[in-house]
């Protein structure tokens, strides 16, 4: 099974019991179809290495007001999570959303899922 096929099923199963809203989202828009996987390969890093440069892109979206949900809920999980914890980073894309599914690689859960309204300053 290729890493985004287990950040689906990961996903759906932190979805069905009681995942964030941008989980929930996640979820629902893989199963109705209307987000699909961005091609390439998953990203990822370290849990501290990925805490940090989301935590600077946080303060960008701030910035420039851009509406991005799930970073907190992200942040947290990524600095709950052992600094030499490798995480993937599984992107999806629907019509007007941009999704960044973290998954902690030793466990495969769910850290949580960043959503973005794609083509909004």
């Amino acid at each position: 099974m290729t890493s985004l096929e287990r950040g689906k099923v990961a996903l759906a199963l932190q979805a069905r019991a009681g995942g964030t809203p941008t989980v929930l989202t996640l979820d629902k828009a893989l199963t109705a179809g209307s987000a699909v996987a961005v091609s390439g390969t998953p990203g990822g890093g370290l849990a501290r290495e990925l805490a940090r440069d989301f935590g600077i892109r946080k303060m960008v979206a701030a910035e420039s007001r851009q509406q991005v949900q799930g970073i907190d809920e992200v942040l947290e999980a990524l600095g709950m999570s052992g600094h030499r914890d490798r995480v993937t980073l599984l992107p999806f894309r629907s019509s007007d959303q941009v999704f960044s599914l973290f998954v902690r690689d030793r466990d495969e859960r769910v850290l949580g899922v960043i959503q973005l309204t794609a083509g909004r300053n």
